[in-house]
């Protein structure tokens, strides 16, 4: 099991934007047939390619050539063997990596994951509060930045506020993401578990490249 991230996402500004994202949140959830209780997907703004929703790593695996060479160096059993090469890799899996690859850079949903969201699974155990202003939900290992930073990109009139917390450490981050002079900026904060804040004048703030 992964260490878990706890994340809040707050939305402030125009109630006429708000509306549009939640809008775009409830046809993101419906359009990726989430779980019933789901409230936020990163699908929204990050879809992951239909062709790598069923799609495994390739790279892990052998050849057969490769997989009778191993076999020799390390006095496999016959039966090792055998087992082992029910999933050696084919030229026909080697040629569709390729492509996915030179398609989208990556031939598997765990890699283009990791890549697009900073974590390898969606949004789970989410809810909102009654309002909307707030959504929490949980990730696998780390806080999903690209998404954040992806959603702020979409709904340039509001801020997103995203707080979150890593199992085992000390503290909490908090980010901001708002739109200035149709430049995208980011400023935080981080609080130990103390309370104490880093002081305002150590606080960084900039524009996202």
């Amino acid at each position: 099991m992964p260490n878990w991230c706890s994340n809040t996402l707050s939305i402030n500004g125009p109630q006429e934007a708000i509306d549009r994202f939640h809008a775009d949140r409830k046809a993101a959830l419906k359009g990726k047939d989430c779980e019933f209780n789901q409230v936020i997907t990163f699908h929204q703004v990050l879809p992951l390619p239909k062709e790598l929703l069923n799609s495994t790593k390739t790279y892990s695996l052998m050849t057969e050539e490769q997989i009778r060479a191993t076999a020799f160096a390390n006095n496999w059993s016959d039966e090792t063997l055998q087992d082992h090469l029910k999933h050696a890799l084919t030229p026909e899996m080697i040629a569709e990596s390729n492509r996915l690859i030179q398609k989208y850079g990556y031939d598997n949903r765990y890699d283009w994951c990791i890549a697009n969201w900073d974590t390898k699974w969606d949004a789970v155990r989410s809810h909102i509060d009654e309002d909307g202003s707030n959504i929490h939900f949980e990730t696998a290992w780390s806080p999903p930045t690209k998404v954040i930073r992806e959603l702020a990109s979409a709904y340039p009139e509001l801020k997103f506020i995203h707080s979150y917390s890593l199992e085992g450490e000390n503290g909490d981050w908090e980010f901001t993401y708002f739109t200035e002079d149709d430049t995208l900026m980011v400023s935080w904060e981080y609080t130990a578990m103390s309370g104490e804040a880093i002081p305002a004048d150590e606080l960084d703030e900039h524009a996202i490249p």
